[in-house]
């Protein structure tokens, strides 16, 4: 049996042709597109070597987004670079086009193994699954409209598929530089910080804002939505507040929100209580919505020790 080992949970296995006498390992790593004079671009594949002593080559396999892959591309057996892997430099690609690319690794007597993980090269349409696992069996689907697409800071931003296209707003990038979760007496208390590049887009005094804390799966922890009126904003425009709330007994309360912009880079701050989700997450992200701009943070990585959490 050949085995390939793919890079996160897919893993592709396929018998070879014609023997099964013989295991393979081989990882596809990483993808780097170089730009060329004319409108092609040059893709160089980088993955490990296989260990297995009677691995002789490796074939490269290159197919258009929703199609099947073509004849190989035999690349030999390139000399290794001083990290140990190899590499092979895909020509002849469209700056137009999206790809896929896959790696196969053969014997002597021409025994191949199955695909290894499929790297793109450009963006693939995130309302299309597209994927191949042998190099003539693949699944080409359309998903469901509703459907959340694209990054997860694009989901989380409101992006769905429609029809095969994600619609909805873009995501702005967006920053965590600190994040402390803790579960008291059945609250969930989150004090937070982050930055953005500023953007005159972003007035949550004349648009409200929409607030939401997700885990790394992209799951809702906190959401909501404060109005217009809850803002104030300074005479020279340099900083947006949370005005002064009244004390009550809600269930979810935002104590403390800040933006103060300076030399090109907003930075705001976070307080709130909400009630508890039940546990501390591995990861989360923040994502700050108001009229036409969303600002979504990356999952920041939690370390969790017993109610409390840091993440960063």
């Amino acid at each position: 049996m050949y085995v390939m080992r793919s890079i996160g949970s897919r893993t592709s296995t396929q018998g070879p042709r014609g023997s099964s006498s013989v295991r393979l390992a081989l990882t596809l790593m990483t993808l780097l597109v170089l730009p060329t004079e004319s409108r092609a671009l040059v893709a160089q594949l980088r993955w490990q070597p296989s260990t297995d002593s009677r691995v002789t080559g490796y074939f490269v396999y290159v197919r258009p987004a929703t199609m099947p892959y073509g004849a190989a591309l035999d690349a030999g057996a390139p000399h290794p670079a001083s990290d140990g892997t190899v590499s092979y430099d895909v020509t002849g690609l469209l700056d137009s086009q999206v790809y896929f690319v896959a790696v196969t690794a053969y014997t002597a007597t021409r025994l191949e193994s199955a695909l290894s993980n499929e790297l793109p090269i450009g963006t693939p349409n995130p309302c299309v699954q597209d994927s191949c696992v042998t190099k003539t069996q693949c699944t080409v689907n359309q998903l469901p409209d509703g459907t959340g697409c694209g990054a997860p800071a694009a989901a989380q931003c409101g992006a769905t598929c429609l029809a095969g296209v994600c619609s909805g707003l873009s995501p702005s990038g967006s920053s965590i530089d600190s994040m402390r979760l803790r579960l008291s007496n059945g609250q969930f208390c989150v004090t937070a910080g982050g930055r953005f590049a500023a953007t005159p887009s972003f007035d949550p005094a004349s648009d409200g804002l929409t607030l939401a804390i997700s885990d790394g799966g992209g799951t809702s922890l906190v959401q909501t939505t404060l109005p217009p009126t809850a803002f104030v904003g300074s005479s020279d425009d340099s900083s947006i507040k949370l005005a002064r709330q009244k004390t009550g007994q809600a269930p979810l309360r935002v104590r403390r929100l800040v933006f103060r912009t300076r030399n090109g880079t907003t930075r705001w701050k976070l307080r709130l209580n909400a009630p508890s989700p039940g546990g501390l997450p591995s990861a989360s992200a923040i994502t700050l919505q108001t009229g036409s701009a969303c600002l979504a943070s990356a999952a920041a990585a939690c370390s969790v020790r017993g109610a409390a959490a840091t993440c960063r």
